[in-house]
């Protein structure tokens, strides 16, 4: 039986792209089987994985006020600290494991002491999720053993790799990243240089792992700024467009291997 996998990548607000994404892909029967994800796909996908209702998870991301969960603090290593989305993280998944989802999940991380990609894929679900969402210089990082995990999308923002070595026979790829020019209007602040910078030096790390996807999903968007929270419902929507529009050569793979 051909096993179905996707990779969901970081991209903060377009993140939300990911559920309308996924809705589709339910409505269609398409369930994927095997899932990995970074930053913001990392959270969509564990929602997914953990085999959460869609019209809940679709409710929630519609409805939650996702800036106040924005803790700045005054930490040497972080703008923000993540307490509050910690706090999110517990309510959803409260002390599930990896090994209790119903679908495989791995999240990709970065160990800043190593300079290495960390696959997390074991053990409780909510310190890796508060790892791959971890921007460096913007949440604090966090620490487990020796390794400083920050952010996954520092070396692979879209994990198609790491879905295809999961066992994946097709791999659908969502991919964020902001592509083409950025707007010089909205690069004023140095927060907004940083966020673009990331976004320049992650679409340009992504091509290896984009190899390895069958199906390269692109929903636009590329304008939202990482913390631009007002277009959560065209983001929504402009998932589940894309998705229609490529479903018919998903199913064609899906039956020909």
């Amino acid at each position: 039986m051909k096993r179905f996998g996707i990779a969901l990548g970081g991209g903060g607000a377009r993140g939300f792209a990911h559920v309308g994404v996924l809705k589709v892909l339910l409505e269609a029967g398409l369930g994927p089987t095997l899932v990995a994800g970074t930053s913001a796909g990392g959270l969509v996908g564990a929602m997914y994985a953990a085999g959460l209702d869609w019209v809940w998870v679709e409710k929630l991301a519609r409805s939650l006020p996702w800036a106040r969960l924005l803790d700045l603090t005054v930490s040497p290593g972080g703008l923000i600290s993540g307490r509050r989305f910690l706090g999110l993280f517990h309510t959803i998944f409260h002390d599930r494991h990896f090994e209790d989802l119903p679908v495989p999940l791995a999240l990709t991380a970065v160990d800043l002491v190593e300079g290495r990609l960390v696959v997390l894929k074991s053990g409780p679900v909510v310190p890796a999720l508060r790892a791959t969402i971890s921007i460096p210089g913007v949440f604090t990082p966090v620490r487990q053993g020796n390794m400083v995990l920050v952010d996954g999308g520092v070396l692979d923002s879209v994990p198609a790799d790491v879905v295809k070595s999961m066992g994946a026979d097709v791999v659908l790829a969502v991919d964020l990243g902001a592509h083409g020019p950025a707007d010089p209007g909205q690069l004023r602040s140095a927060r907004d240089m940083l966020f673009r910078a990331y976004d320049v030096m992650s679409d340009a790390i992504n091509q290896k792992s984009l190899s390895q996807a069958d199906v390269v999903l692109r929903p636009g968007f590329s304008h939202v700024g990482t913390f631009d929270f007002r277009y959560i419902d065209r983001l929504i929507s402009a998932g589940e467009a894309r998705t229609r529009e490529i479903l018919p050569s998903l199913l064609r793979l899906l039956e020909d291997r």
